[in-house]
């Protein structure tokens, strides 16, 4: 345990109340120090005593190896708490937990408790910390969320309930299953499907579409699948594809009417070279035998 960052810990946490709070030298008794500001919420409770007494220990148990420490005797927190009075508080009060967070006070999980007969004991608090920190990979902050490490989300993602792993399968497959039913509403049919089928697949799925598990499969768009709207949806694709035929046959009766016209020009016969010769020869005799009748 390094005590030597408890120090600002504890000076950041009184200056929430008493900005002008500083570590002095403590006393080589028992506590230390004392809660004695004027706004006493943030030190009248187990976690500042906890505090004190380890700063208490880092100020004055300098001899190297000594693994006994300083403790408190029976009513040590009750004489700190000073002009608190009686009683005994293992938490922060709520805004002071906030202001914790928002000044990102880091405060370990282990100073949120106490002995109730007001006494304290270094080295079983130094143990304490050290298998709680082994424990969870030194995620020991969790008072504030914005102090915990990627480490233990990554681990609640990896061990997560498998009942929600199964509801997102399901969900899945719901979804699957109602993509395919509109797809299928999309074609035109001949002939309504008989009542007697019962209630489509998407009319037992619009309750768990319009609002799907988020936390395990991420933001979903809410699908109508109720009879009205595949209704008018199954209405809307007829006209469409009856527009499509009617395109279709137009351009087919365009193309047969241009085919016989191009073969009726081909069956024309081209005018004859010599026609005016010929005419000539059918002419002429005529014009003879005009001259040989008398005048």
């Amino acid at each position: 345990m390094d005590l030597r960052h408890l120090r600002a810990t504890y000076q950041r946490l009184r200056q929430i109340c008493n900005n002008d709070y500083q570590v002095q030298n403590f006393g080589h008794d028992p506590p230390g120090d004392h809660c004695d500001d004027q706004v006493v919420v943030c030190c009248c409770n187990t976690v500042a005593f906890q505090l004190s007494m380890l700063c208490m220990n880092c100020q004055h148990d300098l001899e190297a190896g000594d693994v006994v420490g300083i403790d408190a005797g029976v009513g040590t927190y009750a004489a700190y708490r000073a002009s608190c009075g009686a009683g005994t508080s293992n938490a922060l009060p709520a805004d002071i937990q906030q202001a914790v967070c928002n000044e990102n006070i880091r405060l370990d999980d282990y100073l949120y408790g106490g002995w109730s007969d007001g006494s304290w004991f270094y080295v079983w608090t130094r143990e304490n910390a050290e298998r709680d920190h082994a424990a969870n990979d030194n995620n020991t902050f969790t008072h504030c969320p914005n102090q915990e490490s990627p480490s233990s989300s990554t681990t609640k993602t990896l061990h997560a309930d498998p009942s929600s792993i199964l509801s997102s399968t399901r969900l899945s497959s719901e979804l699957a299953m109602a993509s395919a039913t509109v797809a299928l509403s999309s074609v035109p049919s001949s002939s309504a499907a008989p009542s007697s089928y019962g209630p489509a697949i998407g009319e037992s799925l619009t309750s768990s579409t319009t609002q799907p598990n988020t936390e395990s499969t991420g933001a979903v768009t809410s699908i109508d699948l109720s009879p009205a709207s595949r209704s008018s949806f199954g209405k809307s694709a007829a006209i469409g594809g009856a527009i499509s035929a009617a395109c279709i046959l137009a351009l087919v009766v365009a193309a047969v009417v241009l085919r016989r016209t191009k073969i009726r020009k081909r069956t024309i016969k081209k005018p004859i070279a010599n026609d005016t010769v010929h005419m000539a020869s059918i002419i002429v005799p005529y014009a003879i035998i005009g001259d040989d009748q008398p005048g």
